[in-house]
């Protein structure tokens, strides 16, 4: 699957994936993908781990990896789409600021695709 076109749950995966954060329990692991991360001490729940709808999960991965954003308009509209990548490197687009930013993450880890389905731990 092109990096480009990744979205929701599948995104997240790669992203988790990307940044090296596994489940606690890894026979959880399903499709759609979700990965949950979180004390094994019992001391909070496992939460899941969604950096491309949640800004306590991407924003600490665009601040680390110096992922430039910007919002792009068409015929003076307000902003419509959103386009972000790391220095030098390719333009990536999504809905929202953290699905641009996310997938410019992943594809500088894996390159411009990923398979369609994630490996079954």
């Amino acid at each position: 699957m092109k990096v480009s076109e990744l979205s929701g749950a599948l995104l997240d995966y790669w992203v988790a994936r990307a940044a090296g954060i596994t489940n606690a329990n890894e026979n959880e692991i399903k499709y759609p993908p979700k990965v949950y991360f979180g004390p094994l001490d019992g001391s909070k729940d496992m939460e899941l781990f969604s950096p491309s709808t949640n800004w306590a999960h991407g924003g600490p991965i665009i601040e680390r990896e110096r992922i430039m954003l910007d919002g792009r308009s068409r015929a003076g509209n307000p902003i419509n789409y959103w386009c972000a990548r790391l220095a030098p490197g390719r333009l990536y687009f999504g809905e929202t600021a953290l699905v641009a930013a996310m997938r410019a993450y992943v594809a500088s880890k894996f390159g411009e695709e990923v398979p369609d389905q994630p490996e079954e731990k």
